[in-house]
Formats: C-alpha cells, sequence, structure tokens
C-alpha cells in the first residue's frame, strides 16, 4: 500500500479461567496465542515493508496481540504508544489516536476491543456490519495523506482478515 493506512485489530481471544484476575489483566488464551501471529504473517504479506506505528490498549490481552504482531513483520515498528483511551473510549478515540502519528508513518495498527470496533466498522466508508470476531483486521485506507484528517468518513476499508476464514484458504 502506498498510502496512509490504519489496521484496526481486536485483540486476540483471551482467557477468563482466572477469576481473581481483573479485566485488564486478562491474558491471551492458547487460541490467542495461536491466531495472532497467523494473522499477523497474513497481514505483513499485505502491507509488505512500511514505515509502522503501533497504538494500543493498556488491557494484557491488547497488548500480548500487539507484541504477537509486532514480531511477524521484517521490522519492528518504530513508534509504539498505549493510548487508554482505547480501553476506555468510544469509536471516535478510535480515529483520534491516529492524530498523533508521525508524518512519516505509513500505516498504524491499532490494536482495541468490541464492542467498540464494531461500532466503528459502521462507521467507516464501506462500512462493515458484520462481526468483529477475536484477532479480526479491519484494513482502511486513509483518504488523505494527513494523519489529522483520520476521522471515519476519511476511512475506507479495503480488506476485512478474520483468522477462521484463513484456515480455508
Amino acid at each position: 500500500m502506498a498510502d496512509k493506512a490504519v489496521a484496526f485489530i481486536r485483540h486476540a481471544k483471551s482467557s477468563w479461567s482466572d477469576a481473581s484476575l481483573s479485566d485488564l489483566e486478562r491474558p491471551l488464551n492458547e487460541r490467542g496465542l495461536r491466531d495472532a501471529p497467523r494473522v499477523a504473517k497474513h497481514l505483513a504479506g499485505l502491507i509488505g515493508i512500511l514505515p509502522m506505528e503501533t497504538v494500543c490498549s493498556p488491557a494484557r490481552r491488547a497488548r500480548q496481540t500487539c507484541e504477537l504482531f509486532a514480531r511477524q513483520f521484517p521490522s519492528p515498528p518504530y513508534r509504539e504508544r498505549m493510548d487508554e483511551a482505547l480501553y476506555f473510549g468510544n469509536a471516535e478515540a478510535y480515529t483520534a489516536c491516529l492524530h498523533q502519528c508521525l508524518p512519516q508513518t505509513e500505516i498504524c495498527l491499532v490494536f482495541g476491543h468490541n464492542p467498540t470496533i464494531e461500532h466503528l466498522a459502521g462507521m467507516l466508508r464501506a462500512p462493515y456490519t458484520g462481526q468483529v470476531p477475536t484477532c479480526c483486521v479491519l484494513l482502511c485506507k486513509l483518504e488523505s495523506d494527513q494523519w489529522q484528517d483520520a476521522i471515519p468518513s476519511r476511512l475506507r476499508i479495503v480488506q476485512v482478515i478474520i483468522p477462521k476464514l484463513l484456515d480455508l484458504r
């Protein structure tokens, strides 16, 4: 992709096995640990080597997903940020975090949660109204060369990557 792009990524499948953990502390389960690298490898094959940033929710499961994705790219993200609004905020927070991207960034990977990502998906150009399962990626093109222009109506979905559907290829 030559233009600026965003991948909104729902964290991989998390574990509910330890009831003593807070929601922020829940880790990935075995399926999540398996799916994240596969989906990341597929995404890396689609976008190639681009100047990349990541923005991640502070939740442990989102951070783990982000780390597993970063390992699948030929060069690591040159800027990584955590944004509490990706855990506590609304759909607009998911695009607002893009306004802080460096000008040279060509793709930003945003790691967050449902139901917010599903709500955002319906607001984007070429809206996606299907379910956004765990580890799903909404790959979008920003219809501007300025990150400050990142609002839902200027982001067009170009591909939806669903882990279960990768198994059918």
